[in-house]
């Protein structure tokens, strides 16, 4: 992030808060930050606007000069370009990802030909949160032999784990 008293090129010195994707749980509010130059910039012509297959403008805060603040919060799963922009002009940009923690699969089913191989299907839930399944299993009988265990994980801010046994 550029710091004060750093020489701004022009126009194209913006920047969106916190850095890297937005990534939410359903009714989490979220805040970000536009940060321009006003000396090429004038604040009553930024706004943040959500870019997906809706596009419109979000309520935002004028903070200072150089500042405005969006606060957020959905109600339903949700994925969309944040924008900043001035008179509808794209300036910088975040992806927003709403979704829910990691559900139980559905139609969970393995066939085994003498546990020597496992061939497993299941039906993930549609979750615009990045999630990940993995599955271990253990053969009867043998008890030391961890062949696996079943987890997902899912990227939330920080770090968020889930682990689920199959």
């Amino acid at each position: 992030m550029r710091k004060r008293g750093d020489q701004c090129p022009g126009p194209g010195c913006t920047a969106i808060e916190p850095s890297g994707d937005i990534i939410r749980e359903v009714g989490v509010p979220y805040e970000a930050y536009c940060l321009f130059d006003p000396t090429h910039i004038d604040v009553s012509q930024v706004s943040f606007v959500h870019r997906g297959p809706q596009q419109y403008t979000f309520q935002h805060e004028v903070l200072n000069s150089s500042a405005i603040k969006v606060h957020q919060t959905h109600n339903t799963t949700d994925e969309y370009h944040l924008w900043c922009a001035v008179n509808g002009q794209h300036l910088c940009s975040r992806t927003v990802k709403i979704g829910y923690p990691p559900e139980d699969v559905k139609n969970f089913s393995c066939i085994s030909k003498n546990w020597s191989e496992l061939n497993c299907t299941w039906t993930a839930p549609d979750n615009p949160i990045k999630v990940k399944y993995h599955l271990t299993y253990v053969v009867p009988g043998f008890r030391e032999q961890r062949y696996a265990s079943a987890y997902a994980m899912v990227e939330w801010e920080g770090e968020f784990d889930w682990f689920g046994c199959v």
